[in-house]
């Protein structure tokens, strides 16, 4: 089963979604260069479960708004493809380790 890091959880999502990758395939989905001056900020809202992300210092509320918008869309599907790698390494191994099984034993796996 595909399980993440809970020692940490919310930091390293807090550092995914305020990283210079995410922000990268954020500009290439909008397929536009955003200003160095957007600021993405991302926090933890004490004693719950959810990170707050703001962009602030874009003088266009629009592409700001856009931008934030790509920018959770680029760090579900980054999520969504780490997952899905994760089960394709697992898979792959137990078919590796299937290799090494007896012919009459492999059949009842």
């Amino acid at each position: 089963m595909y399980s993440e890091d809970t020692a940490n959880f919310y930091g390293t999502n807090i550092a995914l979604l305020t990283s210079g990758l995410l922000r990268t395939r954020a500009e290439a989905q909008l397929r536009k260069s955003v200003p160095p001056s957007l600021k993405v900020m991302a926090t933890r809202i004490p004693d719950t479960s959810i990170i707050s992300i703001t962009v602030n210092g874009g003088k266009d509320d629009s592409l700001a708004g856009a931008f934030l918008s790509a920018l959770v869309d680029q760090f579900l599907q980054f999520k969504r493809d780490q997952k899905a790698r994760y089960y394709r390494d697992t898979i792959n191994s137990i078919d590796t380790a299937l290799t090494y099984v007896p012919a009459e034993y492999a059949k009842q796996l």
